[in-house]
């Protein structure tokens, strides 16, 4: 059983604009200009070439982007049905790619590129360059893997012309990088222990430059940027504020309050909801008619809850610091239930993908990949 949803990567807006066309077709005719005509419709034919990259881009992001599942498999009962081991400490990123491989960062600063042997046993490449641990990472369409780190930069890792990996280094935040996008656009939305959100986008020349936006009082610790270009944080000073530009472009943010500690994560859902985890537990938002945010908590966590994803059927996959990972649905009265499983250590990121497997990674440095039986066998 699964279940479709817009995704809220920004790709949907941009490419339904070309209504009249498919992508594809749009693209092939942009590919069949000749250089040498100097404009159709006063446009140069290539910004038309440009364009049309860019929209083969974005179309590709939409599919890597792990928190947007446009379908997902409706499981119950998960077990876990593999462990990996080759960490040497806390894992804090993971990010499963279309091919089968797994992409996780470690405590020590090194990124683990996992992929199965001739006999089906999961092996690493090891690629460092970070001094200290890897909070954030995510690997693009075009294979390029970026990483935000404690040591306060942001690397962009890519394969040169010779196979080996190269990294281009971005400065600019003054503490650890605690979370960052990548949008169809190619900026990077970052957050970090200073405070600060810092938009970076490249020059025509392949120099950065970056925006501040000021607001949180300590760390910024999860971020997501919205299909409309809004920003939602979440701070170690208890709040989520939801960036937007004014009539002049200028940033403003509201503030959303009443969390006991700092937000660890976030998600924005298409329908205006926000589902995030601290202290409190889960808690669900959105604006009611009157402008303000009710909330909705969910309590079961015994302590923060570290990461989280929505799923298109509604449910809500969560791992805390209480060592468990949390499968949550309504029941029939239409309250929340969850499906309890155990790590031995603090559950710090997960993914889950759309054949419904759950993949999981703690601070002992173990992944997990928890699986369960489709609902359909059940009935």
């Amino acid at each position: 059983m699964s279940k479709q949803y817009h995704p809220p990567t920004g790709a949907q807006p941009v490419l339904s604009a070309w209504a009249k066309a498919t992508v594809g077709e749009f693209s092939e005719m942009i590919a069949a200009v000749p250089k040498e005509c100097a404009n159709i419709m006063s446009v140069k034919a290539e910004m038309l070439r440009e364009l049309s990259e860019r929209l083969r881009y974005i179309k590709e992001l939409e599919k890597f982007d792990p928190r947007e599942l446009t379908e997902v498999v409706l499981k119950k009962d998960y077990k876990c049905v593999e462990e990996i081991r080759g960490h040497n400490d806390d894992v804090w990123g993971l990010q499963m790619l279309s091919d089968g491989r797994m992409v996780s960062g470690d405590f020590d600063g090194t990124i683990h590129i996992w992929s199965h042997d001739a006999d089906s046993r999961w092996q690493s490449e090891e690629l460092k360059g970070h001094s200290n641990l890897i909070n954030c990472l995510q690997v693009l369409p075009d294979k390029r893997i970026v990483s935000g780190g404690a040591d306060g930069f942001l690397r962009i890792l890519s394969r040169g012309a010779d196979g080996a990996w190269q990294s281009e280094v971005l400065q600019g935040h003054g503490g650890k990088i605690n979370c960052f996008q990548v949008l169809p656009d190619r900026r990077i939305v970052s957050g970090s222990e200073d405070g600060i959100l810092r938009i970076l986008s490249c020059n025509a020349d392949g120099r950065w430059r970056s925006e501040a936006l000021k607001g949180h009082i300590g760390d910024v610790k999860c971020l997501q940027v919205l299909p409309d270009e809004r920003i939602v944080s979440g701070g170690e000073d208890g709040t989520i504020r939801i960036w937007s530009r004014d009539a002049y472009s200028k940033w403003q943010s509201e503030v959303l309050e009443g969390y006991s500690g700092a937000v660890w994560c976030l998600q924005a859902l298409p329908d205006g909801r926000i589902v995030s985890g601290s202290l409190d537990g889960l808690c669900i938002r959105s604006r009611d008619v009157d402008g303000k945010w009710p909330s909705e908590v969910l309590r079961g966590h015994g302590g923060i809850v570290m990461c989280l994803q929505v799923l298109p059927d509604e449910r809500i996959v969560s791992g805390g610091d209480d060592k468990t990972l949390r499968i949550w649905s309504r029941d029939e009265d239409g309250k929340w239930q969850s499906e309890v499983h155990r790590h031995r250590s603090v559950v710090r990121c997960l993914q889950v993908l759309s054949d419904g497997r759950i993949f999981s990674g703690d601070r002992a440095g173990v992944l997990r990949i928890w699986d369960g039986i489709p609902v359909e066998d059940m009935l």
